[in-house]
């Protein structure tokens, strides 16, 4: 819904159809995404690669997420129940 609201202040009547205007940007705003999310899943299959390669930052990486997960479920259950 933020897309919408956002979007409009973009257009402008006077500088040609409004639904060129449109359609452009969404053309431009889909360009984009597929670029930044290209990177973001490239990078995560080269760190993917990466920690195959080396098992035992994987195990710290697991140890500290394990870590993480056990502190927050401690925190959960200690804290007090509000209505």
């Amino acid at each position: 819904m933020f897309y919408l609201s956002v979007f409009p202040q973009f257009i402008r009547p006077d500088h040609g159809a409004v639904f060129a205007q449109g359609v452009e940007l969404g053309l431009v705003q889909i360009a984009v995404s597929v670029a930044a999310n290209l990177r973001i899943t490239l990078s995560a299959a080269r760190l993917a690669a990466w920690f195959a390669r080396n098992p035992l930052w994987l195990a710290a990486q697991r140890f500290a997420m394990g870590f993480v997960l056990a502190g927050l479920a401690v925190r959960l259950a200690l804290d007090p129940r509000r209505n």
